[in-house]
């Protein structure tokens, strides 16, 4: 799967890819979609 979003990873600007990782954060910390997600459930 990475060898398929390479291409587009890197056509992504800079302020994307921390866009993209905040949005993860955000996702698991604080949506109720987060309990999905692997990481620290509370």
């Amino acid at each position: 799967m990475a060898l398929t979003l390479q291409p587009q990873l890197e056509t992504l600007p800079a302020w994307g890819v921390y866009l993209v990782v905040w949005g993860f954060i955000f996702v698991e910390s604080a949506l109720l979609v987060g309990f999905l997600l692997p990481g620290d459930s509370v």
